[in-house]
Order: C-alpha cells, then structure tokens, then sequence
C-alpha cells in the first residue's frame, strides 16, 4: 500500500462489521455519473433486489440529479466526490487534448489521495464492509478500498485498447490493484482476455441481467408496411461501427431498397455529419433516447457493429423486442447469436457482406418472424433473471475466508447455464 493510502491509526483500529450482519454493506463506485451501459446494467441487477442482504450505496463521479434520482429510487443511498478516470484513448490527441490531459493526471496524482481517504473515513464511518467497482475503467475503488482496509470487487465489462480503445494510465499500479481485488467477469469472452493481462485474488462470471419490460407490446410484423427499418443503438464512436452501418445501407439505396437506418446513443456527431450527408431522407440520427424500447418496437432489424462487444446487452434488447439482430463476429456477439437460428453474423469490417445479410433478410420475411421468435425465447431464457443473488453470494465470499478459494470453481461456469 502507497503512502498515500496509508490509513490514519483511528481507521485502521475501527471494527468492521462481519458477514453475520442482517445485511452487507457495500459501496458501489461508478466510473461516470450519466445513465451509460455499464451503470444500466447495475440497475438492472439492482432493480427488485432483496434489501435485506445488501445494503448498497452508489459512489457517483460528480453530481448527476438524473441518475442520483433513478438510485435512490431503487433504495440506495447516493454520495459523490471528484475523482476522475483512470484512463486514456490509445492513439495521439492534438494540444488541447494534451493540456486537458497533464491537469487530468495532475489531479489523479495530488488530489486522489486526499479524496479517497475522505470518502474512506466516511465509508467506515457508515459501516461499509467491501467496495465494488462497477467498471474496470475507474480505479478510485480500489483506492478507497486499500484506505478502508476491506475487500475490493471489480465487475470488469471492458477489453479496453480492443473495444473503447483506452489504456490505463498506471499499468504497474493497475497490476498490482488486480491482485488485491476479486474479479467479476461479465462474459467469458472479457474473462480469456484479461486473464491473459492479469492476476486476481479471485475470479468469477457472471453475465449481465438485461431487465425485460412486458408492457412493451410489439404489433409490428417484419416490414409489414414494406419498409425495412433498422435500429443501430449504441454511443457514436469509431469503435461502435455506426459508418460501416452507413455505408451498408447506401449500398442498399442504390440497389433500391427501400431501407431506413436510425441512428441513437450520445456522442461525438462531427464525424458522422459528412457522411450523413444527402441521407436525410432515409438515415436519422435520433440522437440520445431514454428508452429505446419505446422505438425497438417499431424495427425490423437491429445491427450491432462493434468491433468488441464484452456483453451486447444490446443484442439482448433487441431480441427481446424481436429485432432480427445481425452483429459482427467478435466478441460476445459472437456468443449470443446462433448464425442463422436466433440472427445473423457478418465479417467486421466489411459493409458489402453487411449490406446482403440484410438483403437476405428483406428477401425472407416470414424467416425473419421466425428468428425473431427463436431469439426472443432464448434471450428471455438467458438473460431475464435477476443475477442479484449471485452477487450476494460473492459479497458474501470476499468476506469470508474460508469461501474464497471456492468462487472459481462455484462461477467459474457462465451465469446462463
């Protein structure tokens, strides 16, 4: 442990509550304050949890009245402080990136010390028994841990440099942070990858929970209307595939189909506007929905293009809304479609293979509602259960001894078998 971690005599004598307690402690800590996939997914587990066995309190990177209301609605308490993330994108940034840059590491290096003890006296203060990381791309977590002297969880849903592109900023740091946590791996598929990278004190898998919403009824029949509409959702970035999308559906206008693409997550748009130019008539950039669903249900087809999905929770989402969902063939994408029985796959990187998948599928539509139904089973199947008892069960190891040597042989399985 740093110097800077060091823990003040008062805290390292304070008694920690045990695993008897009524209900386990835990803190929480989000990698960004916004409503992102990563603190989407935490809801959904969250979400009907039994209040009984965990009792959880969610550490926000600033202040976000939005997502502060959307957990304390689920029963949780909400702190927040100014620590920032512990990453940054692999290829060379202009001066203005460069400058924004040395303060970002600056802060890191002189103000983190000062606010992880702060929020680590407050955590003792209330009892806390383990902290939870709910990204690898923050590593205050374990910061606050290594000040508290208790276990510390990382639910690890990146590749990284393979997916987002970043890297962390302190590699040798980061190594040694990996051997002083547990893991949660949310795919098999992050697990090969970053067990190649690093060392845990423990390991498991379990795969996201995707919440399922009933209401949402879908009436629509594939291009009933005689236009194929398709969903592309996810942040607007290079990694996420929204130009091969693009240029996959101007091959199809110009052969012309009649095909519409809508475009939604937040982000960077500058990159697309030349691209988007002349489309307006059938490509629509919708820019950030709070619920897409509200929309999936009037799709045919869901594309996801990525060039590293961890999870796909996605993917899940449109099965569940009966998109007939083609995805590149990386990642878990890979994993959570079957190639001709619940969706399609095509090469990454190449737009015209893209751009006949969904040929295929215009062609085809009473094939179509028939995949549409084999995926909406599957993913209901897989992924519509609540995993919060799984995550009590690993709180509950990390706490005791005795039990920790056994997680990997009890999760080492994917949560959906």
């Amino acid at each position: 442990m740093s110097k800077s971690m060091s823990l003040t005599p008062e805290c390292a004598m304070r008694q920690i509550p045990t695993s008897n307690s009524k209900a386990i402690r835990v803190l929480i800590v989000c990698h960004d304050r916004y409503l992102s996939g990563a603190n989407r997914a935490l809801i959904d587990w969250l979400d009907g949890r039994d209040k009984t066995k965990a009792d959880i309190t969610i550490l926000l990177p600033r202040e976000n009245a939005k997502s502060r209301a959307c957990f304390e609605q689920l029963g949780c308490e909400v702190w927040s402080a100014p620590f920032v993330l512990a990453t940054k994108p692999i290829e060379r940034r202009g001066l203005a990136w460069r400058l924004k840059n040395f303060v970002k590491l600056a802060w890191m290096t002189c103000a983190h010390p000062i606010i992880s003890r702060q929020v680590a006296k407050k955590a003792l203060d209330c009892g806390i028994q383990i902290v939870h990381s709910n990204s690898f791309a923050t590593q205050f977590g374990i910061e606050v841990a290594q000040a508290m002297g208790v276990p510390h969880i990382w639910h690890i849903r990146e590749f990284c440099e393979a997916d987002h592109g970043f890297t962390h900023y302190f590699p040798k740091r980061l190594e040694q942070q990996c051997k002083n946590s547990h893991a949660i791996f949310i795919s098999d598929a992050v697990k090969a990858y970053q067990m190649k990278r690093f060392n845990y004190e423990s390991w498991t898998v379990v795969y996201d929970r995707v919440c399922f919403d009933p209401s949402c009824e879908v009436t629509r029949h594939f291009m009933d209307d005689g236009v194929c509409k398709i969903i592309m959702v996810g942040a607007i970035s290079e990694g996420k595939g929204q130009q091969e999308a693009i240029e996959a559906v101007k091959t199809l206008r110009t052969e012309g189909r009649n095909v519409c693409l809508y475009l939604c997550g937040q982000g960077d748009r500058e990159a697309l506007q030349s691209s988007l130019s002349g489309c307006e008539d059938f490509i629509y950039d919708l820019g950030y929905l709070e619920n897409v669903n509200d929309i999936r249900k009037y799709m045919d087809i869901a594309l996801v293009c990525s060039r590293m999905e961890a999870f796909g929770r996605v993917t899940v989402e449109a099965q569940y809304y009966r998109n007939v969902v083609i995805g590149a063939d990386t990642g878990c994408t890979s994993y959570l479609i079957d190639d001709g029985k619940t969706g399609y796959l095509y090469k990454k990187g190449n737009p015209d293979e893209l751009a006949k998948k969904i040929a295929f599928c215009m062609d085809e539509p009473n094939l179509m509602a028939e995949i549409a139904d084999a995926a909406h089973v599957y993913a209901i199947d897989k992924y519509a259960d609540n995993i919060a008892e799984k995550i009590y069960t690993i709180y509950n190891s990390v706490l005791l001894p005795s039990s920790v040597n056994d997680m990997n042989a009890e999760f080492s399985c994917r949560s959906d078998t």
